[in-house]
C-alpha cells in the first residue's frame, strides 16, 4: 500500500483520519510495544510515589489516618501492582488504554478531607495521568474530567466546601485539567508525528532504492530524480531528528529509573545498562560497565551455572520473572538480585538479546534467611520440648501437636491430629475444659492455668496441667495453643501426703482420749478392788466386781494400743461399713 503524503489526524481523537487512516491499526500496536516498558516503569514509580505521601496522611489527618492509609494501601497501591502485573499478559494491548485511564481514576479515592487542601493531591495524578503515563488522549482526557467531576461531587454534596475555596481549587483543577490534556495532546501528536515520519522515511527509502533501480534506464529523468532525492534526504533527516529528539526525551526516564535496567546478549556480553544497573553491580559508570564484562557468568556469577539455568528458564517460558541470583560485584562484594527478563528474537525466533530489571535484594534476602532459621530453631525446641504443646481450633480440634503428646498419652500424632482435644479428657471432666475455653475466651485473657484428668491409648489415667493462651490471626481469635506437664506424679505425693497429715491427726487424738480416760479407768478399778476385798464372800456383789475389774483391764487395753498408733488400717463392720483396726495399727 503507497504511504500517503500528507499527514491527517482527527483533531478531536489524533487518530489517523482520512488517506492516513490505514496507518492507525499498525500505529497502535508498535506504539503499544515501544510504550510498554515506560508505561510499567510510570506504574512503579507512581505507586512508590502515591505510598510515600501516606506520611502526609498522618500529618493531615490523623483522625482518619487507618481509612486513607486503607485507601493508600489497600485499594489503590494494590491496584496499580495488580495492573503491573496485568500488563505481562497477552490480554493487556487490549485493555492497556483504559485500565491506565482506570487507575488514574481510582488513585484520585480520598476520604472526606480534615481541611480543603488536602484535594490538591489530585492535581500529582493528573500529572502522572496526562504526561508521566502513555496513556491515549481520549482516554486520558476522560479520566481527567472524571476526577474534577468526582471532587464536584465530593466538594458540594459530600464534604460541602466554602465557595471561595470551592471557585479557587477549582481553578486550578480545570486549569491542571487544560494544561495537561494540551501536554497529552501535544506529546501524542509528535508520537504519531514521528511515527508517520519514520513511515515515511521507510517508503523514501524503497523510493530511493527504485529510483537507483532506474537510474542506468532513466539518465534523461536522473537531475529531477535527483533534485526529488536531496528533498526527500532532507525530509528524511528532519524525521531522523525528530525520532532523536523523541528518544532523548524517553531516555532520561530509564536513565534515571531506580531499578537497573540492562540488555545483554546470550554470549554473556552488556548491550545496555542504566546508571542504577551500574551502581548495584559496583561500577562508577554504565560505560566502564559494559567496557569491562566480557562474560557475565564467570565474572559475576557465584554460581556460573546459574547463567545457563537462566537462560534454559527464558527458551522455555519467554520470560522470567523475580528469578534470585548471587553476584559478585567489581569489588568482590556479594549482593543477591531479583531479575526480571524477557528475549528479543529476530524474524526468525533467534534471540538476539536479553532485556529486562533487576535489583538489589540482599538486605531482604538475609531477613528472609534469618526468618527460616529463627523458625528452625524453633521448631527443634518445639519438637523436642519435654513438655506438651499443642495447638486447636476454637472448637478443639487440634491441629497441630508436638512429639510428647505422644509419649504421655501412647496415642499417634496422625490419630490425634483433626480430632478433638476433649477426646482425651476423662468423660465428666469435658463440660468444665469446654466452659474453661468459653472463659478464656470470652475474657480475653493473656493466658489461664487448669488442670484436668486424661485417659491414655491403654486407660492410663493420668493428669495434666495446662498453661492456655488464645491464637490471633488480624485481631481475630481463630484457636487456642497450649503448654502442658504431666502433674500425675505431683498430685499423687499430695494426695499421700494428705494420708499422713490424716493419720497425724487420728494418732493426736487418739492420744488425748486415751489420756484424759486412763486416770479415771484407775479410779473405777481401785474401787472394784477395794470392794472386792471386803465383799469376797458375797455371792452376788463378788462375781460382778470381777466382770467390771475385766472390762476395766480390756478398756487399758484398748487406750494402750490407741496410744501405740503408728499406721491406719481399716476392717469391715456391719453391712459395708469400715472401722480402724487397732491391733493392726498399734503393731
Amino acid at each position: 500500500m503507497d504511504q500517503p503524503s500528507t499527514m491527517k489526524l482527527h483533531l478531536a481523537t489524533l487518530r489517523f483520519a482520512g488517506e492516513s487512516a490505514d496507518l492507525e491499526a499498525p500505529f497502535q500496536a508498535a506504539n503499544f510495544r515501544a510504550s510498554l516498558p515506560h508505561n510499567r516503569a510510570a506504574l512503579v514509580i507512581g505507586a512508590l510515589f502515591y505510598a510515600v505521601f501516606g506520611i502526609l496522611d498522618a500529618m493531615l489527618m490523623p483522625e482518619f489516618e487507618r481509612v486513607t492509609w486503607f485507601i493508600r494501601y489497600a485499594v489503590v497501591v494494590p491496584a496499580i501492582a495488580a495492573l503491573l502485573l496485568f500488563s505481562f499478559s497477552r490480554a493487556f494491548e487490549r485493555f492497556a488504554s483504559a485500565a491506565l485511564a482506570s487507575i488514574s481514576v481510582v488513585a484520585g479515592i480520598a476520604p472526606p478531607p480534615v481541611n480543603y487542601s488536602y484535594y490538591a493531591g489530585v492535581l500529582l495524578v493528573l500529572i502522572w495521568n496526562y504526561t508521566f503515563a502513555r496513556i491515549p488522549f481520549p482516554w486520558a482526557t476522560a479520566a481527567g474530567w472524571l476526577l474534577v467531576l468526582f471532587y464536584e461531587v465530593a466538594a458540594i454534596w459530600i464534604s460541602p466546601t466554602p465557595f471561595i475555596v470551592l471557585l479557587n481549587n477549582n481553578f486550578f483543577f480545570i486549569s491542571a485539567n487544560i494544561m495537561g490534556m494540551i501536554a497529552c495532546y501535544s506529546l501524542e501528536y509528535y508520537i504519531r508525528r514521528d511515527y508517520f515520519l519514520t513511515r515515511q522515511v521507510e517508503a523514501d527509502r524503497e523510493k530511493i532504492a527504485a529510483t537507483n533501480r532506474e537510474l542506468a534506464s532513466q539518465s534523461l529523468e536522473y537531475q529531477t530524480i535527483n533534485l526529488a532525492l536531496t528533498k526527500e534526504i532532507t525530509e528524511r533527516r528532519k524525521a531522523e531528528k525528530a525520532l532523536f529528539e523523541s528518544e532523548e526525551r524517553y531516555r532520561s526516564i530509564f536513565e534515571n529509573a531506580k531499578e537497573g535496567i540492562y540488555q545483554s546478549t546470550p554470549d554473556g556480553r552488556f548491550i545496555y545498562a542504566n546508571a542504577s544497573m551500574a551502581r548495584t553491580w559496583g561500577y562508577e559508570t554504565p560505560e566502564e560497565m559494559m567496557t569491562e564484562i566480557v562474560d557475565i557468568a564467570k565474572q559475576h556469577y557465584v554460581d556460573p551455572e546459574g547463567r545457563q539455568r537462566f537462560m534454559a528458564m527464558i527458551e522455555e517460558e519467554g520470560n522470567v520473572e523475580g528469578y534470585r541470583m548471587e553476584i559478585h560485584r567489581k569489588d568482590g562484594s556479594r549482593i543477591w538480585i531479583s531479575v526480571n527478563a524477557r528475549a528479543v528474537r529476530d524474524v526468525s525466533g533467534k534471540i538476539l538479546y536479553y532485556e529486562g530489571t533487576n535489583e538489589d535484594i540482599t538486605e531482604q534476602k538475609l531477613l528472609e534467611d534469618m526468618i527460616l532459621e529463627n523458625e528452625r530453631r524453633y521448631r527443634y525446641l518445639v519438637e523436642n520440648s519435654s513438655d506438651i504443646i499443642y495447638t486447636t481450633d476454637l472448637r478443639g480440634t487440634l491441629t497441630y501437636v508436638n512429639p510428647a503428646m505422644e509419649r504421655v498419652t501412647g496415642y499417634a500424632i496422625r490419630q490425634m491430629f483433626g480430632h478433638s482435644v476433649y477426646n482425651l479428657v476423662r468423660t465428666d471432666y469435658r463440660e468444665p475444659m469446654k466452659q474453661f475455653h468459653h472463659r478464656l475466651l470470652s475474657e480475653r485473657n493473656a493466658s489461664a492455668y487448669f488442670e484436668f484428668p486424661i485417659v491414655t491409648i491403654d486407660g492410663t489415667e493420668k493428669w495434666l496441667g495446662q498453661e492456655m493462651q488464645m491464637i490471633y490471626e488480624k485481631s481475630e481469635t481463630v484457636g487456642y495453643q497450649a503448654t502442658a506437664r504431666d502433674i500425675t506424679d505431683r498430685l499423687k505425693a499430695g494426695e499421700e501426703q494428705r494420708e499422713r497429715e490424716k493419720l497425724s491427726a487420728i494418732v493426736e487424738t487418739a492420744g488425748m482420749i486415751c489420756h484424759e480416760m486412763n486416770q479415771p479407768m484407775q479410779v473405777i478399778l481401785g474401787h472394784a478392788e477395794h470392794l472386792a476385798m471386803i465383799m469376797k464372800d458375797d455371792g452376788i456383789l463378788g462375781p460382778r466386781l470381777g466382770t467390771i475389774k475385766e472390762q476395766i483391764a480390756k478398756m487399758s487395753d484398748i487406750t494402750r494400743k490407741l496410744m501405740n498408733m503408728t499406721r491406719y488400717h481399716t476392717k469391715p463392720y456391719v453391712g459395708k461399713a469400715r472401722i480402724v483396726d487397732l491391733d493392726k495399727s498399734a503393731d
